[in-house]
């Protein structure tokens, strides 16, 4: 659902919560769909088309695209992997307190040096970090046999 309008505040429980904006409320229930409050501006709401196939139960769309070779819908290199690096960067940015202009390509906080310590790591003597060349996840490679 789409709504345009700047939320001021949230209330509510896990049961009910509310988006209210400056042209209308939005209220969202657990067990419900939700609904557009003036009743005027939720009859006039229109759905959009569906645009996304619907998964009945991931567990079996995950063993499809095993089965099949076509790719499920949570495939991580489309869709799940960007989700992930977004979620983590609000981790960022709460931990360093400042804003993160980010370059997913090299996996880099432009400007923010301090973040760094939060993007990768110091690895122990005998292990290094590398990186397969069709993935951007990193990878750990054993150099030598442990002591």
């Amino acid at each position: 659902m789409t709504f345009r309008g700047r939320v001021h505040y949230q209330v509510g429980t896990e049961a009910e919560r509310s988006r209210v904006g400056e042209k209308g409320t939005i209220l969202v229930s657990d067990v419900s769909s939700p609904r557009i409050v003036p009743e005027s501006k939720m009859k006039a709401f229109e759905r959009p088309k569906p645009f996304i196939p619907r998964v009945k139960d991931h567990k079996i769309e995950w063993l499809e695209s095993i089965r099949t070779g076509k790719p499920a819908s949570s495939s991580f290199t489309d869709y799940s992997g960007h989700l992930a690096e977004v979620v983590l960067l609000g981790n960022l940015a709460v931990r360093t307190g400042r804003k993160i202009e980010w370059d997913g390509e090299n996996l880099k906080a432009r400007n923010c040096p301090e973040a760094d310590r939060y993007i990768r790591r110091e690895y122990r003597k005998g292990w290094q970090e590398c990186c397969l060349p069709a993935e951007r996840s990193p990878r750990l490679k054993r150099t030598s046999a442990p002591r």
